[in-house]
Order: C-alpha cells, then sequence, then structure tokens
C-alpha cells in the first residue's frame, strides 16, 4: 500500500531480448484530521471545537458526525447530562479519500458549595471572619463590605441587606463552585422626638412623635415626666398624653432594634403646663406712629 507519492518503473523483456521499459508515477492522496480543544471541562461549560485539515487534494471537506455539522468550528453549549463525551471528525478531500481524528473531553462536576447564615449586625459592629461560614474553604468572598476577601466589615457593608458572594476554585479539575448569603446590617438608632406644642394648661393632650433616625426600631420606651400618672409610661412608636398638674416636666425616649446599642435622649424641661407660660410678655413703651 503507498504511503506517499511514487514513481513506479516497469521492465518487460520477451525472449527475443525485447524490452518494454516504463515508468507510472502514482500519486497518494493522504488528508489529516485534527480536533483542536479542550480535553477537559466543567459541567455547564461552552466546548469549543476545531478541526485542522490538511493534505490530500483540495477541496477538504469537514464532517462531525455527532453533532451533524459540516463547519470546520463547532460549539456545544452547554455540556451538563454526560461525565464525558467521544468526539470523532472525518476531513475527505477531492479524491473521496479520508481521515479521522479522536478526542475524549471529560466533563468535571463543580464543586458544591455550601454557607451558613451569619448575621444580622449593627453597623457599630466590629469586622467579622466570614471563613468558618463557608464550604470548602479556601475561596473568595464577594460583595459590598468585603474586605480581604473574606472579612466583612458592616461599617462598610450597605444598611439593610446585602448579598455576598462566595467562589471556590477545585485546582484539580478548574472548575469553581459558587453560592450567595444576604447578610443584614441595622442602622445605629439615634434617638429624638418632637411635640405637638411644649406649653400647654392642664388636660392638654400633647402629641410626641417619634423622629429616630434609622427607625427600624423594634422597642420604643417614653417616659412623658409625669411620675406616678397612668400614660406616664408607653412603648408604642409615637406616644400621646395629657397632662392634668401645673408643672414642668421632662421627657425621655429610649429605642432598640436589639442588634445595636440602645439609644437614648432626655429633653429637660420640655413641657411647659399652666397659665403663667401663656402669659404674653409686656411689650415696653415705643414712639407711636399713626398713619397716613
Amino acid at each position: 500500500i503507498p504511503t506517499a507519492n511514487k514513481n513506479y518503473r516497469f521492465v518487460l523483456v520477451d525472449s527475443f531480448g525485447c524490452i518494454v521499459d516504463t515508468t507510472l508515477s502514482v500519486t497518494v492522496s493522504i488528508p489529516k484530521a485534527v480536533i483542536n480543544g479542550k480535553t477537559s471541562i466543567c459541567k455547564y461549560d461552552t466546548l469549543v471545537l476545531t478541526a485542522s485539515k490538511s493534505g490530500g487534494v483540495p477541496p477538504l471537506q469537514v464532517s462531525w458526525p455527532y453533532f451533524s455539522s459540516t463547519a470546520d468550528t463547532v460549539i456545544i453549549n452547554p455540556i451538563h447530562s454526560r461525565s464525558s463525551y467521544n468526539i470523532i471528525v472525518y476531513v475527505t478531500d477531492a479524491m473521496g479519500c479520508r481521515d479521522e481524528d479522536t478526542l475524549v473531553v471529560n466533563v468535571n462536576t463543580p464543586p458544591t458549595v455550601t454557607l451558613a447564615p451569619t448575621g444580622p449586625y449593627c453597623e457599630t459592629n466590629s469586622n467579622v471572619s466570614l471563613v468558618s461560614n463557608a464550604n470548602p474553604k479556601g475561596g473568595k468572598w464577594w460583595g459590598t463590605g468585603i474586605i480581604n476577601d473574606s472579612t466583612f466589615s458592616p461599617a462598610i457593608a450597605l444598611k439593610g441587606t446585602n448579598t455576598l458572594a462566595y467562589t471556590y476554585l477545585d485546582t484539580a479539575t478548574g472548575c469553581y463552585g459558587a453560592d450567595t448569603l444576604s447578610v443584614d446590617v441595622f442602622g445605629q438608632p439615634q434617638a429624638d422626638f418632637t411635640a405637638s406644642k411644649t406649653i400647654g394648661l392642664p388636660n392638654d393632650t400633647i402629641q410626641f412623635v417619634n423622629i429616630t433616625s434609622n427607625p427600624n426600631a423594634t422597642t420604643n420606651r417614653w417616659d412623658l415626666g409625669d411620675f406616678g400618672k397612668a400614660g406616664n409610661i408607653q412603648t408604642t412608636v409615637d406616644a400621646q398624653h395629657s397632662y392634668t398638674d401645673t408643672g414642668v416636666y421632662d421627657v425621655k425616649l429610649w429605642v432598640s432594634n436589639g442588634i445595636c446599642p440602645p439609644d437614648s435622649i432626655t429633653k429637660i424641661a420640655y413641657i411647659k403646663i399652666g397659665s403663667n407660660y401663656l402669659l404674653v410678655p409686656i411689650v415696653s413703651k415705643s414712639t407711636l406712629h399713626i398713619y397716613p
């Protein structure tokens, strides 16, 4: 079987010594097929394979029997249903000569990542290591509030719900595993309030409005300064109270969201009850002008 172009000489001598000497040139067509592409990929990855064709008598035709394609490049997306692929490509030349190449592609399963919950935190909390919250360890954390790849800073994070991501690379297969984790950060409440009025007469009802910053408080406690009277201590968000006795009253509001340190504010002599506090001060005499 010829494996390369070759000249063949044929010599015939009869009994009379006559000679026939002729040469035949034989052209051997040898197309070559080679598959180029990864031999190991991760599950759900896109596989790109290209057929290199050479030799033979042009034109050369590529055929991927598994994918029913005649293009030089095939794209398989995504790979998820197999553990391996046995891939064949044919290259056929104009003389009908054919070569084939095969490639075994292993499909690796990404590592399974599990994350343990953490939080909630107050924005004033110190930094938190997330190393023990991820399995397998050795990956990288991403997201607002993450520093040094594995530390969560409540002070840097957003108030509210932060979505953090963790990725882990399996160096044996080159596959990544990933998962996300929600971490809540509460703002430090700063207690404050206003009143519908701060001067009134006995039995006037005064409305107190809670204007605490970061108002995600779960507990409120009012001390309206009217010691021993019904309604002096209240635990609603806002409050209202009727002062029956003339006097001056301190008002205190204590707030807590159960995560951050509690905060409070006391307004000294904030409420004044009595007609004497409603007197109009004497206006000093001045020159009287009448117009026109």
